[in-house]
């Protein structure tokens, strides 16, 4: 099947909300599209039960710590999106819930007076790094698909400079992350 009748069979599962059965060759197999209750808590751990089948998904924005001692985690303000209850806004990490492959992306923009390096961190350990340059308010990003397992801690780290956030009703830090599929 082609590229284009693959997004046109996806597109069909999303707008019937029905199973589509495509040929194996393509290797593409959709979920069928479930209603899940609200996760649970297993009593063994602090992370959230997932149902099979259970979305992931979280978006935060506007850094709150803009002037702070490096590296540091980068705390947000606010939380767009929290499917699944893994982002902790406490201490600003994604813990994941349940095994998979993620996208993880992030913005940000640097200070007029310095440069600035920011890193995504698994379990402390950089995987991707930006970097914005002394240039007036320099944007900057990048992102990364990773196999991660339940407990994995993902964060954003300030290594170096600062960045700025709009004081404002302007957002100019992101970080965003969803499941792709479960492993």
């Amino acid at each position: 099947m082609s590229p284009r009748g693959l997004i046109m069979a996806a597109l069909l599962v999303i707008s019937t909300q029905q199973d589509v059965t495509l040929p194996t060759e393509t290797g593409f197999r959709p979920r069928p599209m479930v209603t899940v209750s609200p996760p649970t808590t297993d009593s063994n751990t602090t992370l959230p039960a997932l149902a099979p089948g259970s979305d992931v998904a979280f978006t935060v924005k506007k850094a709150a710590n803009l002037t702070m001692t490096l590296p540091a985690t980068v705390i947000f303000q606010e939380v767009v999106t929290n499917a699944g209850e893994a982002w902790h806004q406490n201490s600003s990490e994604f813990v994941v819930p349940v095994d998979g492959g993620y996208f993880l992306t992030f913005n940000a923009v640097g200070g007029n007076s310095s440069d600035f390096t920011m890193a995504l961190l698994k379990n402390k350990v950089p995987q991707v790094t930006a970097y914005g340059t002394l240039s007036h308010f320099e944007h900057s990003s990048n992102s990364v698909f990773l196999e991660l397992h339940r407990g994995d801690v993902v964060s954003l780290q300030l290594q170096e400079g600062m960045i700025y956030d709009h004081p404002f009703n302007e957002t100019y830090t992101t970080f965003t992350g969803f499941l792709v599929y479960h492993i």
